[in-house]
């Protein structure tokens, strides 16, 4: 099972695939599309899925989900292991939203992080307490080394959404825990978009 053990800790323990690791997925045109295209890719593919998108004016639009699937909409039933976690975090402020960041890196050697439709910037012009404003929404993606199997993906979610409170006093969406959930790829009313993949 993962554990959450920085690097340099324990360097066995916790998500670390190489950028060639094939992962399983599950691709969808929209929420509504009926019939998702099952893939096996590279972290790599799933970065360049990620960087090559174009700005979302809407919110539907193409979606992911890390492991094989069966049946259309936001959730289908899962076909074999997890492949990545996403944790979504809503209406957190800048600081925080780079405090997650710095445990991704810490906990994994590759992952991305990247705002969701609902994220604001600041509205505050004095920058030290724009920093603070309940404005931003993002999401963190970690892959593992090891896929992980349904019966596991409870106590897995929990133990990185706690590390991620403990840390970064960020509180995890739990209505995006199942593990049958696609997810949106990055977009923006406001055509702005921060993403980091590496």
């Amino acid at each position: 099972m993962t554990t959450l053990q920085p690097q340099s800790q324990n360097e066995n323990q916790h998500p670390n695939p190489s950028l060639e690791q094939v992962f399983s997925v599950s691709l969808t045109k929209s929420v509504t599309d009926p019939s998702p295209t099952n893939a096996n890719v590279t972290w790599q593919q799933i970065i360049n899925y990620f960087t090559l998108f174009t700005i979302a004016l809407i919110k539907d639009g193409p979606m992911i989900a890390f492991c094989h699937m069966v049946g259309g909409t936001k959730l289908g039933n899962i076909n074999g292991l997890i492949h990545a976690i996403a944790l979504d975090f809503d209406k957190l402020s800048t600081i925080q939203m780079w405090d997650a960041l710095a445990l991704a890196k810490r906990l994994s050697t590759h992952g991305i992080v990247h705002t969701t439709y609902s994220d604001r910037e600041s509205s505050l012009t004095d920058q030290e307490e724009s920093r603070k404003e309940l404005c931003r929404c993002f999401r963190v993606i970690l892959p593992f080394d090891t896929p992980v199997a349904v019966e596991q993906w409870s106590d897995v979610w929990h133990q990185f959404a706690v590390a991620f409170h403990q840390f970064a006093g960020a509180t995890c969406d739990a209505q995006c825990k199942n593990p049958n959930r696609r997810y949106y790829l990055p977009g923006n009313p406001q055509g702005q978009v921060f993403l980091e993949a590496w």
